[in-house]
């Protein structure tokens, strides 16, 4: 009766672990995969290989635990009602084998569900990585081991989920941004981070849908320099401007001529000794683009190409206003004032 019982227990323990191998399998997220793999991290290769096809990984794992149950009550029922109906018998009570087999399987099924089922997946939910890597191979080798089997119960499946007209999600499915967005309100209400961070957060997402003229300073609320008249009272209003960098135009603002930076006007004023400022000798070359440019295309092209200050016209060549740096970076961040800001 002993060896019958350790079979018993050997069979529920195989039952264990495919059952909370696949409730791990399962639980591994694209995000964690990734992470596993940066990190080298010992039978990642390996996982990645299993998880790859969710309907062999399954049914390899449905193949094994249904052998498992096949064997473990065959072994009861067979065995373990003999040993029943005698211990019975000699204490009085006279029952039927047929009524000890349905006994046997009542108490195995109870025994296996509890801790070939339940159990094993309710730790996998808790320690789903570890348990992931360390099933991997195993999972991996009967694989290959039960080969057919699982291509006949793959194809078969893939079969009736065509019939019912439902499309296969293929585990390296790509995260959508509205499940993103939806984690990012959820670890917000769970406290991972603060009001400020989740707002932040949020623009980021909104960042590659915005057109640059929905964040330019419209022309008429732009400091120019026309560099066809030059003048202490233009001096005196790029001073009382505060701006660090001044658009320079020639008779008509469609005809942008580039910007100045107050840096060079004071660079070239200290080595000259003259206050009078040739402008054309510090004039930077207009970095111009169009209105209908997402933003986050230009601040790629502003970072490579070191400009602060972009030109936004129409393909009429109208000039409709200017975007500094400065206004896209407050698109995440948030407005940004400094000491002459009121």
């Amino acid at each position: 009766m002993i060896p019958i019982l350790l079979i018993i227990v050997i069979l529920t323990g195989i039952n264990a672990l495919f059952a909370a191998s696949e409730m791990a399998l399962v639980s591994i997220k694209p995000s964690t995969m990734y992470q596993l793999k940066q990190k080298d991290t010992k039978n990642s290769k390996l996982l990645e290989k299993v998880t790859k096809d969710s309907t062999k990984y399954l049914s390899t794992i449905q193949v094994a635990i249904t052998f498992s149950g096949f064997l473990s009550s065959a072994f009861a029922g067979s065995q373990l009602s003999v040993y029943l109906v005698d211990f019975l018998s000699g204490i009085g009570i006279d029952i039927s084998n047929n009524i000890a087999m349905i006994i046997i399987t009542v108490l195995l099924s109870f025994f296996t569900l509890v801790f070939g089922e339940l159990v094993p997946k309710r730790v996998a939910l808790s320690k789903s990585v570890k348990i992931a890597l360390f099933s991997a191979p195993i999972i991996y080798v009967v694989m290959k081991v039960f080969a057919p089997i699982v291509w006949l119960l793959s194809i078969s499946t893939r079969g009736v989920v065509r019939l019912l007209g439902i499309k296969a999600k293929q585990k390296n499915e790509s995260v959508t941004e509205k499940e993103i967005r939806e984690l990012i309100v959820y670890g917000h209400i769970e406290g991972l981070y603060q009001e400020q961070e989740k707002e932040m957060l949020e623009r980021i997402f909104l960042f590659d849908d915005l057109n640059v003229d929905s964040i330019m300073t419209p022309i008429e609320e732009v400091v120019w320099i026309n560099s066809s008249d030059m003048n202490d009272k233009m001096i005196n209003q790029v001073i009382k401007s505060k701006f660090s960098r001044i658009p320079v135009y020639k008779d008509s603002k469609d005809n942008i001529q580039g910007v100045v930076i107050i840096k060079d006007i004071l660079n070239q004023m200290y080595h000259t000794k003259d206050l009078n400022i040739n402008i054309k000798d510090i004039i930077r070359e207009p970095y111009i683009v169009i209105n209908t440019l997402k933003i986050n295309r230009l601040l790629l092209d502003m970072k490579q190409r070191k400009e602060h200050l972009a030109f936004i016209m129409e393909e009429s060549n109208k000039v409709l206003g200017i975007v500094t740096l400065e206004d896209i970076i407050e698109e995440i961040v948030g407005e940004i004032y400094d000491e002459h800001d009121k």
